[in-house]
Order: structure tokens, then sequence, then C-alpha cells
């Protein structure tokens, strides 16, 4: 629910505000309860604690809480505008909370899509796939990661004017625009590497990222491939039906740079900003067209955080849902997620290969019969 940056925002501005020495009945307000309090572990460093508080706060069943806390925190600091929109957006549609351990996932099964394997299934060279997926995905991540330090630099030196002071010092991210065009542009390359990897899967011919949810004259978007092919309600369409704002956003953001003023308009990059009322917005980003804004203004970084992670979830999904359906022995055989906590953290596999409920039942059965003979 939140991202890095606003949990070490929050943890920041929290830690300020903690009482010394620290006690439950102090936390208790924090965390919505003494109870909550009185279980926690407390440490000697107030980050630490707060982070704890964070944590306590994410793995409650409404968002009520974080709301508070988040009320609470704002003190006109930068970087918290992403923070307060998502305070406005639980607000006001409280059924986005997902607890802390509640992940959301694509609801996708063998039992709701069975494994089917056709003669002549085609060669996939995995290759292609670390070369141009991976590398693409490690540039836009080593972008995010500069702007996450210099941005935490940004906000830690940043000290509010003196009361009564007309001089006012902003914390500035270096070469922001130019961080931005380099993510944007990778990312619509990761799109368009995307779809020639869907080419090679399912034998179609997309070339443009923008295909993906717009068809070009006389065919089909993707996203109508899909729905033809696999169903309307088929999970591979749903997927990809949900990834549709986050790609058209990106082509949109990066068409304004390659083509300033034209179909997409412009785009604006907006550094750190001060507000007539005192309050300090973060980066932002937004489109804007005959001098009008088309999109509202949003924390860059908090969307690039947001992007990395999406992209991510669709390039494994396109890949993972094929090889499923091309089992070598679907009958028997099928693809599963590792629950998060039972992964290796020197070598974390997410998905492997296993036995089908199929095959678990008859190997039940055959263990069964060969007890009975025993007896």
């Amino acid at each position: 629910m939140l991202t890095p940056s606003q949990r070490d925002i929050l943890a920041l501005l929290i830690a300020a505000q903690l009482p010394q020495p620290l006690n439950p009945q102090g936390v208790s307000t924090w965390v919505g309860s003494l109870q909550a309090a009185a279980e926690m572990s407390f440490s000697p460093t107030p980050m630490e604690n707060a982070r704890a508080i964070i944590s306590v706060v994410l793995a409650l069943s409404t968002p009520n809480q974080l709301i508070e806390v988040i009320t609470r925190a704002d003190n006109q600091q930068p970087g918290f505008q992403s923070l307060l929109d998502l305070r406005a957006r639980l607000q006001a549609d409280p059924s986005q909370w997902v607890p802390t351990g509640v992940r959301q996932v694509i609801a996708w099964s063998v039992e709701s899509d069975p494994l089917t394997v056709d003669d002549g299934r085609p060669f996939v060279d995995r290759k292609d796939f670390r070369h141009s997926l991976q590398k693409k995905l490690i540039r836009c991540w080593e972008i995010e990661e500069r702007f996450r330090s210099e941005f935490k630099s940004a906000v830690e030196s940043y000290k509010p004017p003196s009361s009564g002071s007309q001089f006012v010092q902003l914390p500035q991210i270096p070469r922001l625009d130019e961080e931005c065009h380099n993510f944007l542009y990778e990312m619509k390359n990761y799109v368009r590497d995307l779809l020639n990897v869907f080419n090679r899967l399912y034998g179609t011919d997309f070339k443009e990222a923008s295909e993906l949810f717009r068809a070009k004259q006389g065919s089909k978007s993707l996203i109508e491939f899909a729905a033809s092919v696999f169903g309307r309600d088929n999970p591979k369409t749903k997927f990809l039906e949900e990834a549709v704002e986050e790609v058209k956003r990106v082509v949109k953001f990066r068409n304004a740079v390659e083509h300033p003023g034209g179909y997409s308009g412009e785009l604006r990059i907006i550094n750190f900003a001060r507000e007539p009322d005192g309050r300090i917005w973060e980066p932002t980003w937004f489109l804007e067209k005959d001098g009008a804004r088309v999109t509202d203004p949003s924390a860059i970084l908090a969307d690039m955080e947001r992007a990395l992670h999406n992209f991510l979830v669709l390039g494994e999904s396109v890949v993972v849902s094929w090889a499923a359906d091309n089992l070598k022995a679907g009958e028997w055989m099928q693809v599963a997620i590792v629950p998060e906590e039972r992964r290796d953290p020197s070598c974390p596999i997410k998905y492997v290969v296993t036995a089908s409920r199929k095959l678990e039942e008859a190997l039940q059965r055959a263990e069964n019969n060969s007890q009975e003979r025993k007896e």
C-alpha cells in the first residue's frame, strides 16, 4: 500500500513526534489501541520504532488508522503530497485497502484455465527475454534508485524558513528532466519488446507500444486480440486489461517528450515547489495541451515505483501464463507460485512446475491401495 519512499517520509515525521522514553501509552494513539502498542517490541532508535508503527498500521483490517497517521504526521514537509493523495483515495474508496499479508493477485489457476498441449508447440529462447525485457527494467530501476536517493537527501537536508523570513531555499533533484525522459524511454521500449515476446508466443505481429490498447487501422489491439482468442472473461485477458491504464500513461508521457505539442500535448516536470500556504510539493509531472492541463499532477517517484512493479508483473504474467498452457505433460503438471515467506533469499524463485492436482490424487489413490493390500 505504501511505496518505499512513502514509508521513509512517514517514518521520519512519526519519529520526530514520538515521546522519549517510549512506552505503550505514547504509541497507542499511533497504532490505534493500547493492546496493539503493548504487543510491540520497542527499539532504542526513534526511526526503528516509527517503522514498526507503520508495519502495525499497514496490517490492520481497515485504512482508518493509516488515514489518522498520515493526518497527524503532516507538517507541510516536502515529499508528503503523495501520502495526502493516498489518504484522499482511501477516504473516498476504503475498498482499495489491502492489509499487509493479504496480496492482490491475478485470479488465475489451473482449474479455471485447464492446461493443454498442442502438437508443434512453439520453441521459446529465454535468452531474448533476459536480454531485452530484463535489461530495460534494470535501467529503469537504476534511474528510480538514483531518484530515491537524491529525493531522500533533499528531504533530510531541507530546513523550513524561520518565522518572518522571506528567503526559502527549496530542495532540488539534479537532472530531473533528463532522468524522467530516460525512464519513460526505457519503459516504452520495454512495452514494445514485451509485444515482440507476445508475438513469438501467439503468432501475432504487434510493433508499437500503443498497439497494446489502441489498434492500427484495419487490425486489432492486443486487448482486442486477447478477448477474441482467449475470451473476454479469461484470466489472461483480464490481467492484460488491468495493465492498460499504466501502459497508456507511459506511452502518452513518452510521446509528449518525443513530439511536444503533438497529439499527447507536452510533458511538464516540476521539481520541488512551494505553495502560497507554505506547503512544499514533491516533484510532480503532468500533461498539458494548448495551455491547459489534461492530466492531474502526480508524484514522480511514486509513479516510477508503481510502474516498475506493474510492468514487471505484466511481463512475467505473459510468459508464465503461456508456459502454463504449454507444459509437456499438462495433465500431470502445473505452474505454482512459491509463497514469498518460503523463498530462499539467496535465490528467490517465484514460480515452479509441480505435480497437478490430478497427479496428486492419483498418487494418493495408489498409496491407499498399497496400504490396503498390506493389511
